[in-house]
């Protein structure tokens, strides 16, 4: 008999954890960032070191934008603009690309700012070179809580003297309202 009531004891601890319940069954929330190399140096935001927004948008013709953007205390800023927004994909930036053809009208674009100066470089055309696509975000996951994904390009300032290579970057971060 004491086997018995033995055997029952440990069989209901071994099942014990396995019925118990927890308030901690909600999904790990990851960590939001935006980072790059700027003319190789390291460009990296997070929610202590600056402020990260994602937002989706709905246009007047009843399309989704979407903007993203990254700045530092510092006042350094990266931001783009995705027109037609679908979801996960790679959009190219400007209208000199072969992946949608005659699409002449593309008005994506990115840019980097820099407070201190006043200067920005953005890009509004898309660039081939031996068949790479040098300017584009691309979009690897949108489960609508939160988007991720890369992005590169080369951005020109406004007089067309200065120049500034982005390449490398990496976002995830939490979509907005």
């Amino acid at each position: 008999m004491k086997k018995i009531i033995l055997l029952k004891t440990v069989c209901l601890l071994m099942l014990l954890p396995l019925s118990s319940c927890s308030e901690d069954d909600s999904p790990v929330i990851q960590e939001e960032f935006l980072s790059a190399q700027i003319n190789g140096e390291n460009f990296n935001v997070d929610r202590q070191s600056g402020v990260l927004s994602a937002k989706k948008q709905l246009s007047s013709y009843g399309t989704i934008n979407l903007l993203v953007r990254g700045e530092t205390h510092e006042g350094k800023n990266i931001e783009f603009l995705v027109l037609y927004y679908y979801g996960e994909d790679n959009y190219a930036i400007g209208n000199r690309s072969s992946i949608t053809p005659g699409d002449f009208m593309n008005s994506n674009w990115c840019k980097y700012s820099e407070a201190s100066t006043g200067q920005f470089w953005s890009t509004a055309n898309d660039s081939f070179f031996t068949g790479s696509l040098l300017n584009y975000v691309e979009i690897t996951e949108d489960d609508g809580s939160y988007i991720a994904g890369n992005f590169s390009f080369e951005g020109h300032d406004f007089t067309g003297n200065s120049s500034r290579q982005v390449s490398e970057g990496n976002f995830r971060l939490k979509i907005t309202p």
